[in-house]
């Protein structure tokens, strides 16, 4: 059931598989910043994102039997604009 929810999910996009990760993870990342209006420099706003791709990873891993490898490189492209934009924010390289 998972890998046919999975495969429909990034099938629906238009893209590459790493592509797809890179922009649900960035989806996601926007809409925890719309919703709980934290602002750019906050962990908070990043914590979700994060969340989804470790437990995205975990069932990679137990249901769909990936190696640890591939499964913590797509969690790295999951939340890797928003950690780096968060960075950046922080470190008020943009304001």
């Amino acid at each position: 059931m998972y890998a046919s929810f999975k495969s429909s999910v990034w099938g629906a996009l238009p893209l590459g598989g790493d592509a797809t990760e890179i922009f649900l993870g960035f989806g996601i990342f926007l809409l925890t910043l719309l919703v709980f209006r934290r602002p750019l420099n906050s962990w908070w706003a990043v914590l979700p994102t994060v969340i989804c791709a470790l437990m995205i990873a975990l069932l990679d891993i137990l249901v769909l039997g990936q190696g640890l490898g591939w499964t913590l490189r797509d969690a790295a492209l999951f939340s890797a604009i928003p950690v780096v934009m968060t960075l950046i924010y922080r470190m008020s390289w943009a304001k």
